[in-house]
């Protein structure tokens, strides 16, 4: 399929660094790293060995792991993960920056969000504290593995639950993400619940969603562009030479900062509207077909 973007890609010389949203961006529906989008790196990679890849994502580093081995990423690529609370650099790839959610503001999450299946994230923990009720209980772990490896369910021991609360509000333990999952049948009300929710609370957080079932909390003032900027101060690249790849609510952010930014075709209308660039979908190898574009190597 032909590129669907009106505008001509940038050329080589003002990319200078690229990034990449996974699930529903470099992944494609069976969670696969599309061969067009592969080949298309991996030559990239061996073209311009020095050119920074760096995965942004809601996903944890570990769950990310086998994408970095999988397109040949040295451990000194930066990184942002949970949706920019955790930032990974330097040169052994190490957890430089930690951002949480407020104590009160993860207690009220969880308070109010019962009714759905709800993951407490760590930067190496992914905790199911609530299976949902009515519509929305399903097997979670079992959906959320497909996208995050490690997955713990703790619904049936709530007494730990409260221990892990308790260490949160010690300032022991920080939670940079909670995921509220709701059934496809329940999205609309689920919305207005998660609205209503985020406006009233008295310690702020930001709802987003990567995928259109799982709504994310995060801190208010932190997301993929605070660690995007952060990124190109710690490499000195300024960021109107950036190539930015996504398709969720939770990369517009990032696609304003970025000086070229690309939706795929099956991108949640937020990002189609706030992307330069739109390519063929995640299904089709999106990144690759627009990479390819840039550097000819097709």
């Amino acid at each position: 399929m032909a590129m669907i973007s009106t505008l001509l890609p940038p050329l080589p010389h003002n990319v200078k660094l690229i990034i990449t949203d996974v699930d529903g961006t470099l992944l494609d529906s069976a969670h696969k790293i599309h061969p067009r989008t592969s080949n298309a790196l991996r030559a990239l990679r061996q073209r311009h060995p020095d050119l920074p890849i760096v995965i942004a994502s809601g996903k944890q580093y570990h769950s990310c792991r086998h994408i970095r081995d999988a397109l040949d990423l040295p451990l000194h690529f930066p990184a942002a993960h949970c949706n920019g609370c955790l930032v990974y650099g330097g040169p052994e790839g190490l957890l430089v920056r930690e951002n949480g959610l407020h104590p009160d503001a993860v207690e009220y999450i969880v308070e109010k969000t019962s009714r759905f299946g709800t993951f407490l994230f760590t930067h190496s923990s992914a905790i199911l504290v609530s299976g949902g009720e009515g519509i929305n209980k399903k097997d979670w772990c079992t959906i959320a593995g497909a996208y995050d490896v490690g997955i713990e369910d703790w619904t049936g021991d709530q007494d730990k639950v409260r221990d892990l609360l308790v260490k949160v509000r010690a300032g022991e333990i920080t939670v940079a993400k909670i995921t509220m999952c709701a059934d496809e049948a329940d999205l609309h009300r689920s919305a207005s619940e998660m609205a209503e929710m985020e406006n009233a609370s008295s310690h702020p957080f930001k709802i987003t969603r990567a995928i259109p079932f799982i709504f994310e909390a995060i801190p208010p003032h932190i997301n993929k562009s605070t660690a995007l900027l952060e990124i190109c101060d710690e490499l000195r690249i300024d960021p109107s030479h950036v190539l930015a790849f996504g398709d969720g609510d939770n990369d517009v952010d990032m696609f304003r900062v970025a000086g070229h930014s690309v939706a795929m075709s099956n991108a949640m209308p937020a990002a189609r509207a706030a992307a330069k660039h739109v390519t063929v979908s995640n299904d089709e190898g999106g990144v690759g077909a627009f990479i390819e574009k840039i550097w000819t190597l097709t």
